[in-house]
Parts: C-alpha cells; structure tokens; sequence
C-alpha cells in the first residue's frame, strides 16, 4: 500500500512542538470505526482479544507486509494474523505512548490471490464502495492515472494531520483499508 508518505508526514510533524495558536489537540475517536473488533488506540491486551473471538492466528508476514509492523506481544512473535472465518489478513504496528503501548496502525489486506488485474480493481472498487456505505462521503481522494487513495478522517487528533482510515485502489494490490492514528506519533513516550 501506498502509505509511505503519510509515516513520514506523521513523524516530521510529531517532532515539532505545538506552536503558537495552534488548534487543540484531543485523543481521537475510533468509536464505531473498529474493523474486525480492531481500531488504533487498543491497547495490546484488547486488541488481543480481538483477534482471540475472531479466531485469527499469527502467521508470517508477506514482503509487503513488513513495513510497518510490530508484534502484539513483544517476544518475536510474528505480527501479521488471519483467520479463516475472514478473508482479511492484518498487520500490526503498536508505540509506546505516555499512556502505555498503543496499537497505532492496523493494515487490512485481503488474502486471495487475483492474478487478473481487472479483477483486482474491481474487487478494490467493490471495496471502497463498502467503506464509503459505512463511513460516508470521504474526506479526501488523491488520484493518480495508476491508482487512487480514499481518506476518511476521524474526529479529534491534530487537525492538520487527523487521524485516518483510508484504502487504495490499484490494480497491483488486493482490497485493503488501513486504519492509522497520526495523533499516536505525538504522543510518544520519550518526548
């Protein structure tokens, strides 16, 4: 997925401090956005037993899937899961927060295998349509000859860099969402 630059974006500006007449800055609201019983800003045990009523299992994670992620418990466990009551694969990515160890992005990347591309953006279309049923109109689109990213922002956060959900749809990847807490990054132990 194409999300690269959103990490970057989220780390340059966690690393500012608040300037000026800077909006407030709340925690953000996940409520109601959970996909698989999992949002940002579970802590490991609650995501945990998400993933237990679910049946998911760890699994190893695919090349693309090793970017960003972090395993639940810290002892080398693998951090992608799936389960065969869904289609959806997940990859995890959790920080430490002032607050305690905080999942900060869930990946969604359905596990089939389309070898037709057209199928692929269909099933991604198909996808998005989806979301935007549950969701709403989005916030924002980018689009690009090869691909489009749809956002909807979540309420709170910083209002410069909400927090998101968002999914891309190509004809590379399988249907995917991503759910990401930008506000997450700012709220780091350490700073």
């Amino acid at each position: 997925m194409r999300y690269g630059w959103l990490l970057a974006a989220a780390l340059a500006v966690s690393s500012c401090g608040d300037e000026p007449g800077a909006l407030p800055t709340t925690r953000p609201d996940w409520t109601g956005a959970a996909i698989g019983g999992i949002a940002p800003l579970m802590s490991p045990r609650e995501v945990a037993v998400a993933l237990q009523r679910r049946g998911y299992r760890q699994v190893p994670c695919a090349p693309t899937e090793r970017l960003m992620v972090d395993p639940l418990n810290r002892g080398g466990g693998m951090p992608c899961y799936e389960s065969p009551a869904t289609a959806m694969r997940i990859s995890l990515y959790f920080l430490e927060l002032h607050e305690g160890r905080r999942l900060a992005v869930a990946n969604f990347r359905h596990r089939g295998n389309m070898s037709d591309p057209a199928a692929r953006s269909v099933a991604n279309r198909f996808y998005a349509q989806r979301l935007r049923r549950r969701f709403g109109p989005p916030a924002h689109v980018t689009k690009n000859p090869s691909f489009s990213i749809v956002y909807w922002y979540r309420p709170g956060g910083q209002p410069s860099l909400p927090d998101v959900i968002s999914t891309t749809i190509d004809a590379y990847s399988e249907p995917n969402v991503s759910l990401t807490s930008m506000w997450a990054y700012a709220q780091v132990r350490g700073r």
